[in-house]
């Protein structure tokens, strides 16, 4: 049975989930931002004389959250993984 207080989370492993986390937030709300305006453009071209066709900002208002949720989602998943393996590797080096 492992010792309890190798297995607990440090405050530098806290550290590094929380600030992957917060940047691939704020890269997938970038790149659902970019991801609105190329659909914008795309729809200004296909209709021009569609005066609403350019307008992004309702689809700004789904994709940028969705994408800051998302990827958010897939960056502390990512890391929280690496960070549980590389804590097992410290446990098991110590045993």
């Amino acid at each position: 049975m492992t010792d309890r207080k190798k297995v607990l989370p440090t405050l530098g492993d806290i550290i590094v989930v929380t600030m992957v986390t917060l940047f691939a937030a704020l890269l997938g709300c970038i790149l659902g931002v970019a991801l609105a305006t190329g659909i914008g453009l795309y729809s200004q071209t296909q209709f021009p004389d569609d005066a609403s066709a350019g307008s992004i900002a309702i689809i700004v208002i789904f994709t940028a959250p969705l994408g800051a949720l998302i990827v958010g989602l897939i960056g502390f998943v990512e890391s929280l993984s690496r960070v549980m393996k590389r804590r097992e590797r410290k446990v098991k080096d110590a045993r």
